[in-house]
């Protein structure tokens, strides 16, 4: 959603008009949400333990820390894909709280994937989050990695299908922007 503000802010004809690549870009512009991605979950770990006594063993920690990072990356993918259509679109905000909620309650947050129809539980695998808060959950409650292994892999898998539509979508808004001038309109 960072381009979506450039756009907002008129400061996204500058950035366009650098030589840098476009690949470049995106992963730059998707770097500071994934680094503050990282600090957020390790405050939701912290209160989980405090209050919902999750203890996790020690030696699961390098591994739910590896698979934070992956799910953080496949997140920032998909934000990178809703902030690309924020080239064309008036106000991508609404399609990025329609996406917000649609993810708490298709990944797993907030209901298990059994509890969903079957509809919905299609459309859920084709989100970030859905594997990797499955992974987390096996993780901290002594599930081996080869539980989570693939699991965390399809995670992976799930990043970089949004960071190649984040780019594909960037490439074909962004020709036609230039053509006519608007990217800077609201």
């Amino acid at each position: 959603m960072a381009l979506a503000n450039e756009r907002q802010f008129h400061s996204l004809s500058p950035i366009l008009a650098t030589p840098a690549s476009r690949i470049a870009l995106l992963l730059g512009r998707g770097q500071p949400v994934l680094v503050s991605g990282l600090p957020t979950t390790a405050f939701g770990f912290l209160v989980s333990a405090l209050i919902l006594n999750l203890r996790p063993s020690p030696r699961a920690l390098p591994l739910l820390t590896l698979t934070v990072l992956i799910t953080t990356a496949s997140g920032t993918g998909f934000g990178m894909a809703l902030g690309s259509i924020g080239l064309r679109a008036r106000d991508s905000w609404q399609i990025a709280n329609i996406a917000y909620f649609a993810m708490l309650l298709l990944c797993g947050v907030e209901l298990l994937l059994h509890q969903l129809p079957g509809v919905l539980r299609v459309l859920a695998h084709l989100l970030p989050l859905t594997r990797g808060i499955a992974a987390g959950r096996l993780l901290a409650t002594g599930h081996h990695l080869a539980a989570a292994w693939p699991l965390i892999g399809e995670e992976l898998l799930v990043g970089a299908a949004w960071a190649t539509i984040a780019c594909l979508h960037f490439a074909y808004f962004e020709r036609p922007g230039r053509r006519t001038g608007s990217l800077d309109r609201r």
